[in-house]
């Protein structure tokens, strides 16, 4: 369980470490906004995205799409 809010770069590794663990690694990453890497992870019937931009200060996205 995440408890640790205060940064944005270790949430972002405790939730790629998350998906890892369950999806493995993943299918797509490359350089994102601010500094920060951009992971896909393509798996049977979704798509999963997660990373960070800029809006108002630094903001973390996951979405999960149905594919």
């Amino acid at each position: 369980m995440r408890t640790e809010r205060s940064t944005k770069q270790p949430s972002l590794r405790v939730f790629c470490h998350d998906f890892e663990t369950e999806f493995g690694s993943p299918t797509k990453t490359e350089k994102g906004n601010e500094g920060f890497l951009f992971h896909e992870w393509l798996v049977p019937g979704a798509r999963i995205v997660h990373h960070v931009f800029d809006r108002f200060g630094p903001e973390q996205r996951m979405r999960i799409e149905k594919i």
